[in-house]
Parts: C-alpha cells; sequence; structure tokens
C-alpha cells in the first residue's frame, strides 16, 4: 500500500515538474487562516475541557476537529475534491462516535480505536485509493 502512495505521489510530481500537470490553485488565503486559528482554539481549549470531564474522550475530540477542518478545506478551499471531503465527513462522525463511547463507557482504548484507528484506516484508505486514480491516470502512455 505504501509503494503505491509513493508512486503515485512520484508520478504526480514529475507531472507537475514537466509542465503536463498544472496544480489547482486554492485559496489559502487570510479567512483561511483565520478559520484555522479558530480550528486551534477549539482543539485546545475543548482539550481542556474535555481533559476535565472525561478523559477517555480526548482522542474522539481530536478526530472531531480535525474532521472538520478536512469539511472545511472541501467546501471553502478544495472544491469538487470528494476524497476531501470523505476525509472529513468520515472523520468528523468517528470523532463524534468516539466522543459518544468515551462519556457512555469511560474507555479510552475504546475511543482509539474508533477514532484514532478509524480516522488512520480512512486517512491511509482515501490516500491510497486516490493514488491508485493518479497512478492510473499518469501512467506513461506508449507512443
Amino acid at each position: 500500500m505504501a509503494l503505491v502512495i509513493a508512486a503515485g505521489f512520484y508520478l504526480t510530481q514529475r507531472a507537475l515538474r514537466s509542465g503536463s500537470l498544472t496544480p489547482d490553485p486554492t485559496r489559502f488565503n487570510t479567512l483561511f487562516l483565520i478559520v484555522v486559528a479558530l480550528e486551534a482554539l477549539a482543539l485546545f481549549g475543548g482539550l481542556a475541557i474535555i481533559r476535565l470531564l472525561e478523559p477517555a474522550a480526548v482522542l474522539g475530540w481530536i478526530a472531531l476537529v480535525v474532521g472538520v477542518h478536512f469539511v472545511a478545506l472541501a467546501q471553502w478551499w478544495m472544491r469538487d475534491n470528494a476524497a476531501v471531503l470523505l476525509i472529513g465527513v468520515a472523520m468528523t462522525a468517528l470523532g463524534l462516535a468516539g466522543l459518544g463511547v468515551g462519556f457512555a463507557t469511560h474507555q479510552a482504548d475504546a475511543v482509539a480505536l474508533i477514532s484514532g484507528v478509524g480516522s488512520g484506516l480512512v486517512l491511509l484508505g482515501v490516500t491510497f485509493v486516490s493514488a491508485v486514480r493518479t497512478l492510473v491516470d499518469l501512467r506513461p502512455r506508449e507512443a
């Protein structure tokens, strides 16, 4: 899996350098910086509160904030990127599930499995599928 992702990255970089692929400019402007600052406040402020209320739910909060970050990216800065939206929605759901499980069961291991491992699988899976698509789209063609 890692080799496929690395190969996809390599072919994308090669295509960008050769000029056969042009980057899609995104709008990482002042609004983006404001949103990231608000997300950082939500992350660290929420962590301080959740640590007091239910330490087992901390990883759920992290996954939730990161998921919301990806949703914001997909909506305002990387439109038409279904992979980023999928990551955001899935991680938001996994974060909410982890928060719920953490507060209901007080089991940090269960939250780690849901929000931590689940989020990692989503990121790895979507990256793998994107890499496969890149390899198919950018594979060298015979002349």
